[in-house]
């Protein structure tokens, strides 16, 4: 089974998200304001990374 692997850098200011997969690839490399639309599109996005 395959799996993918996320972290978040939070900030006041702004978050960033790296999703990674098994071989250590980057899937999503993505930095958004601290807004809670911005940030509900990044876990979407995180989700679906393939």
């Amino acid at each position: 089974m395959a799996w993918n692997w996320a972290g978040t850098d939070i900030g006041k200011a702004h978050h960033h998200t790296v999703v990674l997969n098994n071989d250590g690839e980057v899937l999503l490399s993505r930095k958004v304001v601290n807004d809670e639309a911005d940030l509900l599109h990044l876990i979407r996005r995180s989700a679906d990374a393939r």
